[in-house]
């Protein structure tokens, strides 16, 4: 099996529905005709809001520990093999593909058809496994098939939203155990104080916009030290934080105009980005909004979160696919907000389109779903934007 046709069986199964309360026997067959490959390394479970921002942190953070680090992430920008990574890196072409067949091959043996969710999870066990990491980092959204797995540290939060990292050890919260002590916009992104059960962090800086994810740090620094049983130098946590990347989460693509792209799925994360646009960015001129979303949350309460009346124009465009929220659709939601919008349903077009009107002094923000955020991404790298 080659690249494209992995892609392709995995676009296949992309629609295959697995019911809730099967997901456990089904990857735990699946896993355990592949000789359990989930066994092999300790696991650091992380979810809820943020979930990936605090996976890449404590990834970064295992591996300037001298760890080998596994990550699996919930969602992908461009390629669904950016899902896994060793050390930092995609896995290549060539072993994502033969990943992929290996996990079909053993389908019947495990007695299932594997929805596409299934077969990436697999896939990265096995490599994992394979290729020996010291930890995993798992980093799991609504559907992935993660039940079977015992993380040795889980990070999640609670119905009322309250953030815990919780281990053998027992259970700490954020705001209470560990947190944030100081916060502050710096040039590109925050400087900040960090303090966990055991130590206190100073003067660490994280290159990334926006006060969540100085809470997603004290988070993902609470995980590890968790995981590893005992603080870690301040000196290490500020070089590993300090050449932090997070594709697609309030990342500076481009300048003159600033283009600025951001996954956002759900009110809750609008509300941070309009939050982190008023706080980190002081532009002079106005804002122009490329705005495209999947069904299920309410576009409405996204484009209130975020701000769409203030804006100086919103662009709508909808994914490729089927559960897309679509172009004409978001236009009158934001009209109806107080919004001048028009529709361009490609994502790359609608670009052009705020492109076209931006001066340099505007910024462009383009904001919704991985689809939409990924291929505009890749567009401006073609087209050699200054970044």
């Amino acid at each position: 099996m080659n690249i494209d046709s992995a892609l392709r069986h995995l676009a296949s199964r992309a629609d295959h529905q697995v019911a809730r309360d099967e997901v456990g026997d089904r990857i735990g067959r699946l896993l355990h005709v592949l000789g359990d490959p989930h066994e092999a390394a300790p696991v650091i479970a992380v979810t809820g809001p943020g979930a990936a921002s605090v996976a890449a942190m404590a990834t970064a953070l295992l591996r300037a520990q001298g760890l080998s680090v596994g990550t699996i992430t919930s969602t992908a920008l461009e390629q669904v093999a950016e899902r896994l990574a060793w050390d930092g890196t995609t896995v290549d072409d060539d072993t994502f593909a033969t990943l992929v067949g290996d996990v079909t091959a053993v389908e019947e043996l495990a007695g299932l058809t594997a929805a596409a969710s299934e077969i990436v999870v697999a896939a990265a066990f096995r490599w994992f496994a394979e290729v020996a990491v010291d930890v995993v980092v798992l980093e799991t959204g609504h559907d992935d098939p993660v039940a079977l797995v015992e993380p040795t540290v889980a990070v999640g939060a609670d119905e009322h939203g309250t953030v815990t990292v919780a281990s053998a050890d027992g259970a700490w919260e954020l705001n209470r155990d560990f947190g944030v002590a100081v916060d502050k916009v710096a040039v590109g992104g925050r400087l900040l104080d960090l303090r966990t059960p055991d130590a206190q962090h100073d003067d660490v800086y994280v290159p990334v916009h926006g006060g969540h994810q100085a809470a997603a740090a004290a988070t993902a620094l609470a995980a590890v030290e968790a995981f590893l049983g005992r603080p870690q130098d301040t000196e290490v946590v500020t070089e590993a934080l300090g050449e932090l990347r997070l594709p697609g989460r309030f990342e500076v693509v481009a300048r003159h105009p600033t283009v600025v792209v951001d996954v956002v799925t759900d009110a809750g994360a609008a509300e941070a980005t309009a939050t982190t646009l008023a706080e980190d960015m002081m532009l002079p001129g106005s804002v122009l909004m490329v705005v495209g979303f999947r069904s299920g949350p309410d576009p409405e309460a996204i484009l209130h979160a975020l701000g769409v009346a203030d804006a100086g124009l919103v662009v709508a465009c909808a994914p490729e696919g089927a559960g897309v929220v679509a172009a004409s659709d978001l236009v009158g939601v934001a009209e109806r907000l107080g919004a001048v919008a028009e529709t361009v349903p490609e994502p790359v077009d609608a670009v052009n389109r705020a492109l076209a009107v931006a001066t340099e002094d505007d910024l462009v923000l383009v904001a919704g779903a991985p689809e939409i955020v990924g291929p505009v991404r890749a567009a401006l790298r073609e087209m050699d934007v200054p970044a």
